[in-house]
């Protein structure tokens, strides 16, 4: 019997799992950073006399503690006064295209 050739079903990672070196990769770096922390705020510490390099520094590093945001837009016209008078229906699916506008 001839083997089929394609994707079996369960084969593989689940979609967005990490990898074992990601993960390791992940961790050891988190556990310097961690072990690092004194020595970044003495660093922090001593460029508080200089405002301009002690800015940078903390620009620098902002995107390592929190992700940057996306910004998005969403074009719509509607009324409060409108969207209230609207049937549930309508509100629904104006929501539901306002939501495919914002990805």
């Amino acid at each position: 019997m001839a083997l089929k050739g394609g994707k079996q079903i369960g084969a593989g990672r689940p979609p967005g799992a990490k990898n074992r070196v990601t993960k390791i990769v992940r961790e050891s770096l988190g556990e310097l950073f961690t072990d690092s922390l004194p020595k970044i705020h003495s660093a922090l510490a001593e460029l508080e006399i200089n405002p301009e390099k002690y800015i940078t520094a903390w620009s620098k590093l902002l995107p390592y503690f929190s992700p940057r945001l996306q910004t998005i837009s969403i074009e719509d016209k509607t009324t409060l006064e409108q969207f209230v008078a609207m049937e549930p229906d309508e509100r629904a699916q104006l929501v539901a295209e306002l939501k495919k506008q914002a990805k």
